[in-house]
């Protein structure tokens, strides 16, 4: 009991002793040794004892219940340096008050360079090309026209500064029409998808599958010489770094068409993929045009057989329109400058329109002016756009590159016209008619470039582009009744000639293909040089377009056919309502013995062609920065253009040939003067040409 409470009297002693032996402190301010700013959050550690604080804002600190002693204090802070203390003595019961200044951390680095990379589809790129291009440009990239409803190319140029869009299709640049314009997709010369002019349906490219649409309006050497309102560059999708994959399915509706009464007639079974089966296709073992002209009426009325009895309409309610996307990409690191990388894209939409049009004619008479013509027209057009890509890039090492892009596209328009007014309302006899086309319209778009990019020694770029494109437009079985009431006592009666055809009659038909291939070849290089202590880029290069066009058409159409004897054609035809006007039954001689319709040729000789050119093209030019703000950019391109055209004459029938070649200089400077990093004043001169279309020819 004594032990005990003696050690428990030692305890408390020694306790007491310890206690009171820890009552020195250490405290203070760190601040910056040279702005004297306070440091908030710096450290103050005692080593050897894991003792530390933290200053507070105004950058104190404070260490409590020290023992008498010596210490090593240090202090702490990010972006100073470090400070060490020693021989720090404390006594007992001292406050020792020790402020601390540190001294910032200076970094002496060499010279950096930042790289980074733009993206093609961004914003950010087209303005940096606007800005730093040698030409006018204007544009719209897919980070813009993504955020629209936009689902076509036709579209989206609508979007672009200096652009309108005709028909849904054709691009008018600076208020000259398409025929002044040249297309390219992915650098590459587009061919024309029209039979009687120059212009492409930019309503065929899906917006889904594109980086960037530009617009150049003014010209360069190392562009096409060939237009006067834009040169119009569209450029698909490339891999991107990050692999993605991607299903968007999209439906509209429309108020006007949707779920409304929507004319069709009985087609293709495929006409929802887009394109027509051989339901359309010319009657197979039809003579040739030459030979048919020479066949009697009663062979003729034997052919008309042939035709398929598809002439009728009926209503069906409209759907939704539908829009189908898929996308997937790919890049497969191989070395650590070798990367190989791939996207695929598919693209369906279908789409239900409906337009209303008015249409009047007018001509000058000693009254004035008065109406001649007034028709109202009623369209319903089913769209269908069915498009797949495929684009490889194989990254060969940092200077060295390699792409293989392709486009296939196929798109139709399915229209039913429903046509009602007067015609003829300037004499007393005023017909009112009443008629419809059935017209069908197919384009198939085939289109591949190879392309490289090669870097040398002291920044020499070679960029190299091969490419091929292939379209072909078909209009299969186009077709027409119309008829027309002279009185409005009398019923009306199908326009029908009795030995011939008339394209406002009823019974007209139409077939049509059009097929034009492009296969070219371009190539630049660019060479940078010092001369006078200005920054000069030397750049030449050249070009090469091989050009095909064929083009084929048939016109025929149903008359009057009267039998040889007693019997006549029978009028009573001209009265039954189309789906039933030309049924087998009614072709060639009826049952009865009289006489029904018979098929009449109505093809002209120069309705065909064949034709070919080919474009050889080289050029040199430079950029020059002359004073920081100053900027030259001249040179010249020289163009040989041979044309080679193929037809019949009418009138004549005589086979002609024309055969041109024609060498042009193309002289071109833009100067540019940088105000400001985002302003540029700009003036250019340039001679470009318009040459004349195979069509034109003729």
């Amino acid at each position: 009991m004594h032990y005990k409470s003696f050690f428990t009297l030692l305890f408390t002693c020694i306790l007491i002793s310890y206690t009171f032996s820890q009552n020195a402190s250490l405290s203070g301010k760190i601040t910056d040794s040279k702005t004297n700013e306070a440091l908030f959050g710096a450290k103050v550690i005692l080593q050897g004892l894991g003792k530390g604080a933290v200053t507070d804002g105004d950058g104190n600190y404070s260490l409590k219940g020290l023992s008498a002693g010596t210490y090593i204090l240090e202090a702490r802070n990010e972006t100073y340096n470090n400070l060490i203390l020693t021989e720090i003595k404390l006594k007992e019961n001292e406050n020792l008050v020790l402020n601390i200044p540190l001294d910032k951390v200076v970094l002496e680095l060499g010279p950096v360079t930042v790289k980074a990379k733009v993206s093609r589809e961004s914003t950010t790129e087209i303005l940096r090309l606007q800005r730093n291009s040698a030409t006018v440009v204007d544009g719209i990239s897919s980070e813009t026209f993504k955020k629209t409803p936009d689902s076509k190319a036709s579209d989206v140029l609508k979007r672009i500064s200096g652009a309108s869009v005709q028909d849904n299709k054709f691009v008018v640049v600076r208020g000259l029409s398409d025929r002044y314009n040249f297309a390219l997709i992915n650098g590459a010369p587009l061919p024309s998808s029209e039979s009687d002019r120059k212009a492409f349906s930019f309503d065929i490219f899906p917006s889904n599958m594109l980086d960037n649409l530009v617009i150049i309006k003014t010209a360069t050497p190392d562009l096409p010489g060939e237009f006067a309102g834009g040169v119009i560059d569209i450029n698909t999708t490339e891999p991107k770094e990050n692999d993605f994959q991607s299903i968007q399915i999209g439906s509209s509706y429309n108020l006007i068409t949707t779920f409304k009464d929507f004319k069709t007639y009985d087609g293709s079974k495929t006409d929802f993929l887009g394109f027509s089966s051989s339901s359309r296709a010319l009657p197979s073992g039809l003579p040739s045009t030459e030979e048919f002209n020479n066949l009697s009426a009663l062979q003729k009325a034997e052919y008309a057989k042939s035709i398929p009895n598809s002439w009728g309409t009926y209503s069906r309610f409209a759907l939704p329109n539908l829009n189908l996307q898929y996308s997937i990409g790919k890049t497969i690191k191989l070395t650590e400058e070798r990367n190989f990388g791939y996207v695929f894209a598919y693209n369906y939409q279908s789409n239900m329109s409906f337009n209303k049009v008015t249409r009047r004619e007018f001509e000058e008479s000693t009254a004035g002016v008065i109406t001649k013509n007034e028709l109202k027209d009623s369209a319903f057009t089913q769209s269908v756009l069915n498009s797949a890509m495929f684009n490889m890039k194989f990254k060969l090492n940092k200077n060295n590159s390699l792409q293989l892009k392709t486009l296939y596209s196929l798109s139709s328009d399915d229209k039913v016209n429903i046509r009602n007014g007067k015609r003829d309302m300037d004499v007393e006899s005023v017909f009112s008619e009443k008629s419809t086309n059935i017209w069908y319209t197919q384009n198939k778009l085939l289109s591949s470039q190879l392309l490289g990019n090669h870097e040398f020694k002291n920044k020499i770029k070679f960029k190299w582009i091969a490419g091929i494109s292939d379209v072909k437009r078909e209009i299969p079985f186009l077709r027409r009744t119309v008829y027309q009431q002279s009185d409005t006592a009398l019923p009306f009666a199908a326009v029908i000639q009795n030995n011939d055809i008339s394209t406002l009659g009823a019974g007209n038909m139409f077939w049509s293909l059009l097929n034009e291939k492009i296969v070219s070849a371009k190539y630049d290089l660019s060479i940078p040089l010092e001369f006078l202590n200005t920054k000069t880029e030397l750049k030449i290069g050249g070009m090469h377009q091989y050009r095909t066009r064929s083009f084929e058409s048939r016109n025929l159409g149903f008359s009057k056919y009267d039998p040889a004897g007693n019997s006549s054609f029978n009028s009573q035809l001209l009265l039954l309502p189309e789906d039933q006007i030309f049924s087998n039954s009614n072709l060639g001689l009826m049952t009865d013995g009289q006489g029904g319709f018979k098929l009449e040729e109505g093809t002209n000789v120069d309705d065909s062609y064949q034709a070919f050119s080919l474009l050889n093209a080289a050029y040199a030019m430079f950029d020059t920065k002359i004073t920081e703000k100053f900027r030259i950019v001249g040179g010249a391109r020289l163009e040989s253009y041979h044309q080679n055209f193929k037809y019949i004459e009418f009138g004549s029938n005589l086979q002609q040939n024309i055969d041109t070649t024609v060498v042009d200089i193309l002289p071109s400077v833009n100067l540019i003067y940088s105000l400001t990093n985002k302003i540029n004043f700009r003036l250019s001169a340039s001679k470009t040409v318009s040459r004349p279309e195979f069509r034109e020819l003729a």
